[in-house]
């Protein structure tokens, strides 16, 4: 009986820590899906001061010119065909980071939060990319 009410006890606490861990996962894939929306606000606006502040420090150094180029080229994606109407996030995901991404931010983990765009003239499904590091997460690619 001893044994059996140790057993309970485990399980308990193992059922228990698990909820816990589940929540914790659901509040980051929210965190990181609101992140990614924001990220269609700082395109449209194309403020460079607002996607350099979501990235690791050690990317965006001397990278104002390369960074600028690549906003532009989401606001064409994004914007140029007309202002979205729909939003939807589909999905978030995650996966151990590559070795690149290891050897070169730290990273220790990616997440990708799929997002579903519609406009009047344009339907399309992209992706926010985010990694994490020792300080925390970062966007890698933008939708």
């Amino acid at each position: 009986m001893l044994i059996r009410n140790k057993i309970v006890f485990l399980l308990a606490i193992l059922l228990g820590s698990h909820s816990v861990l589940a929540s914790n996962d659901k509040s980051l894939d929210n965190q990181l899906s609101q992140r990614c929306l924001g990220t269609l606000d700082f395109i449209k606006s194309q403020n460079l001061s607002a996607f350099m502040a979501e990235m690791p420090a050690a990317s965006t150094k001397g990278q104002e010119k390369r960074l600028t180029k690549i906003l532009e080229r989401a606001y064409k994606r994004r914007f140029g065909k007309g202002e979205p109407h729909t939003v939807k996030i589909t999905g978030v995901s995650y996966e151990d980071a590559p070795q690149a991404k290891q050897d070169k931010f730290g990273a220790i983990e990616l997440a990708k939060i799929k997002i579903y765009i519609e406009s009047d003239s344009l339907t399309s499904y992209a992706r926010c990319e985010y990694m994490r590091t020792a300080d925390g997460w970062f966007l890698s690619s933008l939708p």
